[in-house]
């Protein structure tokens, strides 16, 4: 490399590191409100905490937060959770799931489980399956009746939100090659990746890792 270049190299990593922090999966996001996600990709909250009351549930295992309501210290004008894209709580950024599809009595938010470029999140909900059931003889061992049934299954929806422009997509392995192009190496480890593997959705998981590290994003400081 010659010294022109090199120079240039390390005045762009100057300059990114003065006017940008790398968003690593720890990075902790300033705390408080976001109406957009123009707000939440510049760190800077619409309403800080400080400055709200607020009535909130949040479930460490689930990483799903609950809101009851939110109002204005001061004024006690209550904010509109619906008009909301989400939050920030303890450095944790918290984005808002469509009322349809999930089933819970208030609005609800998922917490961001990994964050760069390319994020991820997920969250329960529960499904209406026709399952078959079966009544069996106890002498013979074999069926004698049979029938459907209606059952509530429990089942984790897992998504991933591009950081550059907020898209959201699912977390499989075909949005993971759509959203990965400039790595050539990610690309063919997914490639290579069988679509009926046991730990299919843990390889997923370590690739994004990967990614998200080879390719970091960046945010304002």
């Amino acid at each position: 490399m010659s010294i022109k270049c090199t120079l240039c190299t390390l005045f762009a990593i100057g300059f990114v590191s003065c006017y940008a922090q790398e968003v690593t999966p720890t990075f902790s996001f300033n705390n408080g409100i976001y109406y957009s996600y123009e707000q939440f990709i510049s760190n800077q909250p619409a309403i800080k905490w400080k400055n709200l009351e607020t009535s909130l549930i949040t479930n460490p295992r689930t990483w799903i937060t609950q809101v009851e309501y939110i109002q204005d210290k001061k004024t006690k004008e209550p904010i509109n959770i619906d008009a909301l894209w989400g939050f920030t709580i303890d450095g944790i950024p918290y984005i808002r799931i469509p009322t349809d599809s999930i089933d819970k009595l208030l609005p609800a938010f998922a917490g961001l489980r990994i964050t760069g470029s390319v994020c991820y999140f997920q969250y329960e909900t529960t499904e209406a399956r026709t399952l078959e059931m079966a009544a069996y003889n106890p002498l013979t061992g074999r069926p004698f009746r049979k029938g459907r049934v209606e059952r509530n299954v429990v089942r984790v929806k897992e998504w991933l939100m591009r950081f550059s422009d907020g898209t959201i997509g699912p977390f499989t392995k075909a949005q993971m090659i759509e959203w990965t192009p400039r790595d050539r190496m990610i690309q063919l480890a997914l490639r290579r990746l069988q679509d009926d593997s046991d730990n299919l959705e843990d390889q997923l998981y370590n690739l994004l890792l990967s990614y998200n590290k080879r390719h970091p994003a960046f945010i304002n400081k």
